[in-house]
């Protein structure tokens, strides 16, 4: 009976021994394989790490732009409004005929709407409309001052009318951005 039990107690603990032991092989594998895991891990990271350094020098990586300053943004409207001065000055203007000199006055104001951007040497365009709205004739004049952001600066110009002349449109032509 004892040899029995020995026998069994061996049994028992064989048996327990190749299930430590396929459970040993098995984590072996495993930490062969995640070990393996790692190494790829690391390769495949120092290969991003240089495709990300190659990439930088050739300026083709797709990174998110870096976000500008308020000071890059201020110099990048302030441009954007110097190009188009059309889009930021406008005029409003009254005509008065004087009848003894036969002149005409035109006097008005150029107001500028621009946030940064301001301008000299505003040329107005004074179109000459008869009763039907067919244009006579046109002319230019410079208003020599400064219109600076958000501000406005008045003019004055003395002209003769063509004859048949019944109305007046005077028009932003361009002007000169400082």
């Amino acid at each position: 009976m004892n040899s029995k039990i020995y026998l069994y107690a061996s049994l028992s603990l064989i048996i327990s021994l190749s299930a430590c032991k396929n459970q040993n092989s098995g984590s072996d594998n495993d930490e062969r394989n995640s070990g393996q895991e790692q190494k790829r891990n690391r390769y495949e990271d120092y290969n991003n790490s240089n495709q990300n350094n190659s990439t930088s020098d050739n300026n083709t990586q797709t990174a998110r732009p870096r976000q500008k300053t308020e000071d890059e943004l201020r110099e990048e409207l302030n441009n954007k409004e110097l190009r188009k001065p059309k889009e930021y000055l406008t005029v409003s203007y009254d005509l008065t005929y004087r009848v003894f000199s036969g002149k005409d006055e035109i006097k008005g104001t150029i107001y500028n709407n621009a946030n940064f951007a301001s301008f000299k040497d505003v040329v107005l365009t004074v179109a000459y409309f008869s009763a039907t709205d067919t244009e006579i004739d046109r002319e230019t004049f410079t208003v020599y001052d400064y219109v600076y952001a958000g501000s406005s600066s008045d003019f004055v110009i003395k002209t003769y009318s063509p004859q048949g002349t019944k109305k007046i449109g005077v028009y932003i032509k361009n002007a000169v951005g400082i």
